[in-house]
C-alpha cells in the first residue's frame, strides 16, 4: 500500500521537473541573413556545444529557468557573447565578418645528402631520356625510391 502512494506521489512531482528546465534555441545568421552552417554555440555555464545546421538553428534542452552565458564563433566571423534566459522564442544571432593578418609564409627546402635519414635518388638527364617515351615528370618520379 505504501508503495502505489508513493507511486502516486511520484507521478505527481514529475511534471514539475519536467518544467523546471526549459530550451534555448536560435539561428546563427551573417549580417545579410545568410545562415551559417557549422558555427560553434557554447553554453558556457555547462561547458556544452552546439554545431549550426544547414539552416543555421542550434539548440539546447535542459537549461535552468535563470540567466545563461552563451558563446557563439565561426571561422572569419567576430565572437559574439550573450546572456540569455531559456525562452520559447527562436534567438537570431548575427556575426559580422572579421580580418585577421597573418605573416607571409616561409618555405625552406633541405637537400638531400648521404647523411639524410630519408632515401633519395638522382636522376640524370640522360636516364629521363631512356624512361621518359612521352610521359610527364610526376608519371616518372613515380618509380623512384621514397
Amino acid at each position: 500500500m505504501r508503495f502505489k502512494h508513493f507511486f502516486s506521489v511520484l507521478i505527481l512531482l514529475i511534471p514539475l521537473f519536467l518544467f523546471a528546465q526549459k530550451k534555448v534555441t536560435g539561428r546563427v545568421i551573417d549580417l545579410d541573413g545568410e545562415p551559417l552552417v557549422g558555427a560553434n554555440v557554447l553554453w558556457k555555464d555547462m561547458n556544452k556545444v552546439a554545431v549550426t545546421n544547414e539552416e543555421g538553428a542550434f539548440y539546447f534542452e535542459g537549461v535552468p529557468d535563470k540567466e545563461q552565458t552563451f558563446k557563439t564563433s565561426y571561422l572569419g566571423y567576430q565572437e559574439v557573447d550573450f546572456i540569455c534566459e531559456a525562452t520559447d522564442y527562436q534567438l537570431v544571432i548575427r556575426m559580422r565578418p572579421s580580418s585577421f593578418l597573418l605573416e607571409s609564409p616561409t618555405i625552406k627546402a633541405v637537400r638531400a645528402t648521404p647523411k639524410s635519414p630519408f632515401t633519395y635518388s638522382n636522376v640524370s638527364k640522360e636516364e629521363i631520356e631512356v624512361q621518359n617515351l612521352g610521359q610527364d615528370v610526376p608519371y616518372l618520379l613515380r618509380w623512384q625510391p621514397s
